[in-house]
């Protein structure tokens, strides 16, 4: 019988300790995005890479036309050792999708 009651006192505390958690997180506001450097090394990178040749598979080419590419892309090469000497942060959104587009795409069935 003593251990009915201590039993029950545990999943009282342990439910009402769940709820306060509950509670606690969902009161809590979101953090605010940490302040982007300026200038920012991280889009100094993605405006190098935008400057090279797309398609361009430099790991099958001979050392002379690798070469030649490099000569062509030494402004992209020089815009991203510039961009390394750079604090550099990327701003990171997180989308959680809601239950009720999952349930329109048809994930949920």
């Amino acid at each position: 019988m003593a251990i009915g009651r201590i039993l029950t006192g545990f999943v009282v505390l342990a439910v009402a300790a769940l709820l306060v958690a509950i509670w606690f997180l969902s009161s809590q506001s979101a953090w605010p995005p940490p302040a982007l450097p300026n200038p920012n090394g991280y889009e100094t990178l993605l405006k190098a890479a935008s400057m090279l040749e797309e398609g361009t598979d430099y790991t099958t080419m001979s050392d002379t036309a690798l070469r030649g590419a490099l000569t062509n892309a030494a402004d992209a090469l020089n815009e991203a050792r510039n961009a390394l000497k750079q604090e550099s942060r990327a701003l990171m959104r997180i989308w959680i999708p809601s239950a009720s587009l999952i349930n329109q795409s048809g994930v949920a069935q």
